[in-house]
């Protein structure tokens, strides 16, 4: 919109100067013939200005036909307008302030509510995805035994994929120094439900030991070398092949780590493949892995269907195990549910107090803008006794208070880039690292 007007303003002073030129090449024509036919120079002049009319005239009325009215006179109210803002500096300021703030906080909280509540997972088939437990009944931890993570990914049918993970901090050697990294240890199925393909080298294959790198992590720590593909590095003293870096977009949202574990939230460093190992024999001291669950609902089950299922099945597990299955309950809901936890009714409340805010916010502009009105009504009277109709005042009113909101708003959308660093922070576990400031703010503006 801003190259148009230019392109027009830039077309404007053109015909402007080729017009200048042509009526100082006629009036010239004209003296010379004049001068010619015997007169002098003085009264060639006048009888050349005489004969071609009033120069001013010809100006409007060739304007009138090279450059729309309409722009003409919006280009006046503009100046107009500007020349006002100038002239009340403190009223334009209040204005422009009490704009800026409600237009920014609700863009703010908008952009988050967006990242949060509305787009989906960066997962394929995000809206299929499901997190599963089996919290004890005496802990909210929301963890499941491996007996049933086996069980149910040989057994279940309503899933087409289920994965077992947990995040926790590893050490890497890096080369010049030991790294505590943060690291997500995921079975097999976690990289179909992830999307994850490498842009160098590939995922561990089903019962092989491997990491894949976070592309920030290879950047930074390994300087993005290549070769650090197919090398084995010592990780927790162990020394374990690199298999692949995965692409500088991808990014999984997981729920927070539980809090005894002491990683905190963040992006993670690299993923290492987790084999599952099958128990030994029933009894109360058999040995158990411990996981977080995700899986992917097969096209068209709903969650009850699926929660029968796995119920049943994780009830033949614990008649098999006995003693070393305290009783506990299944869980199962939609993996953006769990992520999103307490903070989907804050955030509501949040994004309602911030639009109410910024209803006021325009009431009171809307009362300003009145009160001003009230003081402009000599200034009314004389541009009106000019000539100047009902319509062309409106416009002019409607221009200035136009170009309030635009500075406004344009201050509102600094102010929502400011507000939004810290909350960057406090949603890093469900931020989509994809969505774009712009969408909202337009949206909200």
């Amino acid at each position: 919109m801003s190259g148009v007007l230019l392109d027009l303003i830039r077309m404007k002073r053109k015909a402007l100067d080729d017009l200048d030129a042509d009526i100082r090449d006629h009036l010239e024509r004209e003296m010379a013939d004049n001068i010619d036919r015997g007169m002098t120079p003085d009264d060639a002049r006048a009888a050349a200005l005489k004969r071609f009319g009033s120069i001013a005239l010809a100006k409007e009325d060739t304007r009138a036909v090279w450059i729309p009215v309409w722009f003409d006179q919006l280009m006046q109210d503009v100046r107009y307008g500007l020349r006002m803002i100038r002239r009340t500096p403190a009223f334009s300021a209040v204005v422009m302030l009490t704009l800026a703030l409600g237009i920014g906080l609700t863009t703010a909280v908008f952009s988050v509510v967006n990242a949060v509540l509305v787009r989906p997972l960066s997962y394929p088939n995000a809206d299929r995805l499901v997190w599963i437990a089996t919290p004890e009944e005496r802990s909210n931890e929301e963890l499941v035994m491996s007996p049933d993570l086996m069980a149910w990914r040989d057994q279940a049918q309503s899933l087409d994929r289920l994965a077992g993970f947990f995040i926790g901090g590893e050490r890497i050697d890096v080369g010049d120094e030991v790294v505590q990294a943060r690291v997500v240890a995921a079975t097999d199925g976690f990289w179909d439900l992830a999307g994850a393909r490498p842009a160098l080298g590939t995922v561990p294959r089903p019962g092989e030991q491997g990491i894949v790198l976070s592309h920030a992590f290879f950047e930074r720590w390994f300087r993005g070398d290549p070769g650090v593909v197919g090398r084995a590095v010592p990780l927790n003293g162990r020394p374990t092949a690199v298999t692949g870096v995965l692409p500088p977009g991808f990014r999984v949202q997981l729920p927070p780590p539980p809090a005894w574990s002491g990683v905190q939230s963040g992006e993670v460093d690299f993923y290492r493949a987790s084999i599952i190992q099958p128990p030994g024999p029933p009894g109360p001291a058999t040995a158990v892995q411990l996981f977080e669950v995700i899986g992917r609902l097969k096209p068209g089950l709903s969650l009850a269907r699926a929660h029968d299922e796995l119920d049943a099945i994780r009830a033949n597990t614990e008649k098999a195990f006995g003693a070393q299955f305290r009783p506990r309950r299944l869980r199962i809901v939609l993996l953006a549910d769990k992520i999103v936890g307490g903070a989907r009714r804050s955030l509501i409340v949040l994004l309602a107090a911030v639009v109410l805010v910024l209803l006021i916010a325009c009431a009171n502009v809307a009362n300003l803008l009145l009160a001003r009105g009230s003081t402009r009504q000599r200034e009314v009277a004389i541009r009106t006794a000019v000539g100047a109709g009902r319509s062309r005042m409106l416009r002019q009113f409607l221009v200035e208070s136009l170009m309030l909101a635009a500075i406004g708003g344009t201050a509102g959308v600094l102010v929502a880039r400011l507000a939004l660093f810290p909350s960057r922070r406090l949603s890093s576990a469900v931020w989509r690292p994809r969505s774009r400031f712009g969408r909202p703010a337009f949206t909200t503006c």
